[in-house]
């Protein structure tokens, strides 16, 4: 028989169809199992760390416009106050009248 080897019960065929090594076929799965948590993990950590920064700028500019808002008001009550004075030496001076009278306001 020419396609038996001698000292073999296997036809020469079967002996010639090779077998994928066995590295082609573990590699992959390694790689997936060391990479494939770190993935997820990564990803679920940018997720954490978005909300984060958005809640940390929105922290942020809430705090910018509140300072504004104070320093707006400070300004208002100030000129506020400013004009209530006025307001009270006019009526104690009998208003634009008594200016006139008393020589503060020239004609």
């Amino acid at each position: 028989m020419a396609t038996e080897r001698k000292g073999s019960n296997f036809p020469l065929k079967a002996k010639l169809i090779r077998r994928p090594k066995l590295l082609y076929t573990i590699l992959p799965l390694l790689i997936a199992v060391g990479t494939l948590p770190v993935l997820i993990l990564g990803w679920y950590l940018l997720g954490v760390y978005r909300e984060t920064l958005a809640k940390y700028e929105q922290r942020l500019q809430i705090e910018k416009v509140e300072s504004s808002a104070r320093q707006i008001e400070l300004y208002i009550s100030k000129y506020r106050g400013q004009s209530a004075g006025l307001a009270r030496a006019l009526e104690l001076n009998g208003g634009f009248a008594g200016m006139r009278d008393g020589g503060l306001v020239d004609e």
